[in-house]
């Protein structure tokens, strides 16, 4: 086998194994507050709160000087444009949520029950509502693969506890595949006849 082959061998294995990595993060709320991880693959690092605050500058940023005010034909250019990719914009949401994935959804609710339980009950019930319809649209609308939801009314509790995790991915290969989608809807669309742009964007508004 020669040297050429061996290596385009490898490079296109690499390449595979590349688009079957997954990235995605993972957000966690609790008593110590709100924390956002980034993850590719097994590797995650903290992207909020950030690890280290920088100093405040001694010195004062000097003054900026306040933009000139745009033009009302630039303003309805940017709006006009914005409408034209509505529709490209909300296929690209549809295939995107199809592609993620709920890797884990762990949420525990417990309300406090001390001071008032005819209305920590009421509210247990409201509560247990709303999680059911949210559970229902995200089953609907990504894939589930771990899901731990707890509710309870604690009646010796004072303070009411909410905790909540959540790790979502999808596939490099999927992302890389959604972005040659845009490219190719976006550069398909600069061919296309304006008044056709126009009339799809319409539709979408009607819908």
């Amino acid at each position: 086998m020669s040297p050429v082959l061996v290596v385009l061998l490898i490079a296109a294995a690499v390449i595979a194994l590349l688009t079957r990595l997954r990235v995605g993060g993972v957000v966690r709320y609790g008593g110590g507050g709100l924390t956002v991880r980034a993850r590719i693959g097994r590797i995650t690092f903290r992207v909020y709160p950030p690890l280290e605050k920088k100093e405040k500058r001694a010195k004062k940023e000097p003054k900026q000087k306040p933009a000139s005010p745009k033009k009302e034909g630039e303003e309805k250019g940017g709006l006009e444009q914005l409408r034209q990719y509505l529709p490209l914009l909300a296929k690209a949401g549809g295939r995107l949520a199809s592609r993620i994935r709920i890797d884990r959804l762990n949420a525990s609710l417990i309300l406090a029950g001390e001071e008032d339980p005819a209305a920590a009950a009421v509210f247990y019930g409201g509560a247990n509502a709303v999680l059911g319809m949210l559970l229902a649209l995200l089953e609907q609308n990504f894939q589930v693969k771990d899901r731990r939801v707890h509710t309870e009314v604690d009646f010796q509790r004072k303070e009411t506890s909410v905790e909540l995790e959540a790790s979502v991915s999808l596939r490099i290969g999927q992302l890389a595949g959604l972005a040659f989608y845009l490219l190719g809807e976006l550069s398909r669309r600069e061919k296309q006849d304006p008044a056709q742009s126009q009339k799809e964007a319409v539709e979408h508004g009607k819908q």
